[in-house]
């Protein structure tokens, strides 16, 4: 087993249970030392976080890997630590009444916070 393997598993079962934004069910962590620093999944609120990365202005609502990069900096009290940590992402989708994974390659706006908080490591699934 991979090392983000388990990480991947806990994310797939969140996404599961995620209310779908548009046809999205996604899941996120930034994993700091080993450790899950910050969780997140796709949010119908607005959010200012997700304002400041958003691909346009309608691209309000909470994207899974920027509310689980706000959470981590809301739960470590810095941002430093993200130079250091891994981003992972995952995606569900039903397909013939089956649970399958989806390919959760962050969006152009979630692309924009990673490099702009310098996220080394962005880890995510690809379609089954």
């Amino acid at each position: 087993m991979r090392k983000n393997d388990k990480i991947l598993h806990e994310l797939c079962l969140l996404a599961q249970d995620v209310v779908p934004v548009g046809s999205a069910r996604i899941a996120a962590a930034i994993v700091y030392k080993r450790q899950i620093v910050g969780m997140g999944t796709n949010i119908r609120k607005s959010s200012p976080f997700q304002k400041r990365f958003g691909s346009n202005e309608e691209a309000i609502f909470g994207h899974a890997e920027n509310v689980a990069a706000r959470n981590a900096i809301n739960r470590l009290g810095s941002v430093d630590f993200l130079r250091n940590s891994t981003l992972i992402v995952a995606r569900m989708r039903i397909i013939n009444g089956k649970w399958v994974r989806g390919r959760a390659c962050p969006c152009e706006g979630c692309s924009r916070m990673i490099e702009a908080y310098g996220i080394p490591r962005v880890v995510w699934t690809e379609d089954e």
